[in-house]
Order: C-alpha cells, then structure tokens, then sequence
C-alpha cells in the first residue's frame, strides 16, 4: 500500500507493506501515554529535544521526542521546524537497521507558533545505546558482538546513502546508535539527517570528536562525511576508548591510533577490559582497525564507500564467529570418533 501525509507544505510518500502507517497522534493521547511526560519515562536528550518511553494505546512502546519549547522563540513560522525535517527523512525509510517511525503531533503550545510537528514517535528500543554497552563497567562486550554491531551499523548506513537522494545523518555515534530486543544495533536520531542534493545549505553539524574534519562548509557534506564518523565508533568499539578522553596522556583517539601505527604497536589498541585477542581472532581485529583507519582518512577521497565497508566488516565477522568455531571443534571432534571407530573395526 501506499500512503502520504502533508503538513507545512511537505508531501511524503512511502509504500512497503499495510502496515507501513505513520499516524497523526492527538496531543492528549501523547500526554496519556508518556503520563504527562513523567520523569520516569525520561530516556535521554536527542539533537532536538528531550526523549521520553510511551505506553501506546494499542499497547505498544515507543519513544516520543518533543522539541524544547525556546525553540519556536522568535522563529518564522515560514520556515519548517528541524523535526519535520526528521520526520520527512524516516517517512521514505523502513528498515530493519534504522530505528522506525511511527508518527508526529503537536503539542498544544506549538499550534500557537507553527503548523510544523514538533513531536516525533519513534520505535522503543529496550537495551539501551551501543555507547551504553561500550563502556559498560562491569560488562563489556566481546569483540564479536562488536564486530556484529558494527556490521549491522554499516548496513543501515549503506541503506540510507543508497536513497535517492541520498541521505547523510550527519551524527553517528555510539549515543545514537540503539539496541533493540533482539539484540541488534539500530541507527536512531535523524534530527541532523539531510537530503544530498537538497537542503546542502545547512551549515555544518554533527558532535565533536565524531564529525569530520574536513566537513566546514555546506558543499563539503558527503556520504563520505558519515564513513569518517563510522571510522570513529569503529576505533570506540575495539578499543573502548572514546574520541576525546582526557584520561589518557594522548587525549586523541585519531592521534593515539596513528602513533600506534607507525610506531608498530598495534597489539596496544585493545579494550584492556577483555582478554587480549590471539590467532585468527587477532588478525581479523587487526584488519577491523586498519579498514577503520582508512575511514578517518583525511581526504575523503581516499575513504572507502559504506559498501566496500559492509564486505570487510562481514567477513571479519564470519572469520570470528563462535558459532563457525564451534562447528570446527564439533567437525574435528566427529573425525576423531570415526578413526576410532575405524581402527575398533579394524581390529
């Protein structure tokens, strides 16, 4: 089925499936369902607003962002709000790998200031944000789960650079990247996200230590723009550090990594949280690395499409899978019990 809605001038229209719905949502029943936006239901901060957990009437979770309310202060209600941007961008997008919509509001106050939603219902993500779980204290997690993630993150960002246009998010990182009840890692948090050609007059954005930084003028955004930022949650996830941690002589996650390089001591990036990695499961990491590396190249000619990313990614991960090792140790098993077989027989 296909379907559309308008508001403010903007049209939308998308098609994969009936069920593929975004609802206008009464204020009243917003009120209702995150009770009155209840501090118990506060889950965070996004790029626009606060995030709160909501309790649908059909009995679904979803996360409702409301934008803060000194953002229609002295705004011409002739331009759109940043939200109907958000919700435009994830209208076109239905995919596993990105965290969904499901649909908008107004919040009473807005109706005063702007024809523009100013409230966006998303999917409810239960496990928290990948940042969470990198650097989880008393749990880290294996290298591959990350190398799992990692993947599942490079997919949704190969999805959303092959629209057309193609959209950049412009703000990936481990806070914006959600967990949901499977287990799998979800791109969220659009509030940045932008059309290519399109709206490239919007000046520069993203979070420091994650943006790229050759990213300075409208014209310089790329799909490549997001590869830098994904090069930088890759470094995250093998070594647990962050971009900038002024708890390291080398507060650089980019500078530290490059001295590793050169200085061939490489076998110093790893999450000192977990055991070290040995054998294949090393080699694979070592090669994770270097791929992230070219990522955080400078020249974004000279960094690799989302695409050319996916592959590597997978194949590390296929290289370090429990499940093909125990296969192994299972086919090694077998064959030992057969010769045993055979030799008793021979007997």
């Amino acid at each position: 089925m296909v379907w559309s809605f308008f508001f403010c001038g903007i049209s939308s229209v998308s098609g994969n499936g009936d069920d593929d719905v975004v609802e206008c949502f009464e204020y009243i029943d917003i009120l209702s369902a995150t009770d009155n936006f209840h501090p118990t239901n506060f889950l965070g901060r996004g790029s626009h607003g606060s995030v709160y957990r909501a309790n649908l009437i059909n009995g679904d979770l979803a996360a409702v962002k409301i934008m803060k309310p000194d953002t229609f202060v002295g705004r011409d209600l002739d331009k759109s709000m940043p939200l109907s941007n958000e919700i435009e961008i994830l209208s076109a997008i239905r995919d596993l790998g990105i965290v969904n919509l499901i649909g908008y509001s107004f919040s009473e106050f807005n109706h005063l200031r702007c024809r523009d939603p100013n409230i966006v219902v998303v999917e409810y993500m239960p496990n928290g944000s990948l940042h969470d779980r990198i650097h989880d204290k008393t749990s880290p997690p294996s290298y591959f789960v990350r190398v799992k993630h990692a993947v599942e993150i490079a997919k949704a960002i190969a999805v959303i650079h092959a629209l057309c246009p193609p959209v950049i998010h412009r703000d990936i990182k481990p806070s914006n990247i959600l967990i949901d009840r499977k287990d799998k890692a979800r791109l969220g948090d659009f509030g940045l996200a932008i059309r290519i050609p399109g709206n490239c007059s919007c000046r520069p954005a993203g979070t420091m230590g994650y943006i790229d930084p050759s990213y300075v003028s409208p014209r310089d955004v790329t799909t490549k723009s997001d590869v830098f930022s994904f090069g930088i949650v890759l470094l995250e996830l093998i070594s647990g550090r962050k971009p900038i941690d002024v708890e390291y002589t080398t507060e650089s996650v980019l500078k530290w990594v490059s001295e590793l390089i050169s200085s061939g001591e490489l076998d110093t990036v790893w999450d000192l949280r977990i055991t070290p990695p040995l054998g294949k499961l090393r080699s694979a990491l070592i090669e994770v690395v270097m791929l992230a590396w070219r990522c955080v190249h400078l020249n974004p000619k000279e960094r690799p499409e989302i695409t050319e990313v996916v592959r590597s990614l997978k194949t590390a991960r296929h290289r370090i899978s429990p499940e093909k090792n125990t296969k192994s140790k299972s086919k090694k098993v077998s064959n030992l019990v057969m010769d045993c077989q055979n030799k008793i027989i021979d007997r």
